[in-house]
């Protein structure tokens, strides 16, 4: 089976306008070639879902943005990543273990969070198939109490680790991929308001494309 190649873009990446014109200029590139159901802009990171949910194939993800979003530990666990508690911060974890990622490439910024050994152990926890049960902290789905949720395991999610690539800023051999589906989101708990602009701009220029096409 063909990968299909994403290319999701996170505002939050774009720290000047120098940046942004990278972004828009790739952005601009790729949505001139797909078809509109491939294409989906939205606020938040996690609606990237929504796009890709039916995709059966194998997914190489490349990911402009500030933030890896594996998943963090201060916030989230393994646990309920298995168990499909995902947001905007852990949404390629739960994509990784969830789908048939071949590759991911996050392509960020050079002040971002250093993927490190630490980061590398807990990315390769989501994949331990000794564990028995997850445990999930009730909190973070339905209740406000401290009790939690045991949930029988299934090896729905032992699925091959993907090949992890790290990108320090856009490069050209970015413009030479032919992607399948686009995703532009704002991240407005992270963007700058002052870049909202950037934003806007993207969402105008994808509806006067197709209202044309």
């Amino acid at each position: 089976m063909k990968a299909q190649k994403i290319l999701s873009i996170d505002i939050d990446y774009c720290l000047n306008t120098n940046d942004f014109m990278h972004v828009f200029d790739l952005f601009c590139t790729n949505l001139y070639k797909l078809k509109e159901d491939r294409v989906l802009i939205s606020n938040h990171h996690v609606d990237i879902l929504d796009l890709i949910n039916t995709i059966t194939d194998p997914i190489d993800l490349y990911n402009i943005d500030f933030h890896h979003d594996i998943f963090y530990q201060d916030t989230c666990s393994p646990a309920e990543l298995r168990n499909s508690v995902v947001d905007s911060s852990n949404w390629v974890g739960w994509l990784t273990i969830h789908r048939q990622v071949s590759k991911y490439t996050w392509i960020k910024q050079d002040m971002s969070e250093v993927f490190n050994k630490r980061t590398e152990n807990a990315f390769n926890t989501l994949y331990d198939k000794g564990i028995q049960y997850d445990i999930v902290d009730s909190r973070n789905i339905l209740f406000n109490s401290k009790r939690a949720v045991l949930e029988k395991k299934t090896d729905a999610y032992l699925k091959h680790k993907p090949v992890i690539n790290i990108q320090n800023r856009i490069k050209k051999d970015l413009f030479n991929i032919n992607f399948d589906y686009l995703f532009v989101c704002l991240s407005p708990d992270y963007t700058p308001k002052e870049h909202f602009f950037m934003y806007d701009l993207m969402e105008s220029s994808k509806s006067a494309f197709f209202q044309k096409s």
